[in-house]
């Protein structure tokens, strides 16, 4: 759909103006005391990807205690069946 990366951010940024102005017509709408333009930073793509990045790292570093034994035996495994090939 897209010819090049450039293209995709471009219409990226323009979905987020977008869902940014569709978000500002519904909060103005809605008589909750809260200041409208307060909310407007937390919509969009970018705040989206922060997030995510945000919580990959979280469980990366949360499951690297148990990832790194794994390698570590998998490492050992492919040493002892390199050296046996090695022999013949």
């Amino acid at each position: 759909r897209f010819e090049d990366d450039d293209e995709f951010v471009a219409a990226c940024a323009e979905k987020e103006d977008s869902d940014r102005e569709q978000v500002w017509n519904r909060v103005k709408r809605m008589k909750n005391g809260q200041n409208p333009k307060a909310l407007l930073p937390k919509v969009g793509i970018s705040r989206l990807r922060g997030f995510l990045e945000r919580r990959v790292d979280e469980c990366y570093r949360r499951n690297v205690a148990k990832i790194v034994p794994l390698l570590k035996a998998e490492y050992i495994s492919a040493e002892r069946r390199l050296k046996a090939c090695q022999k013949e």
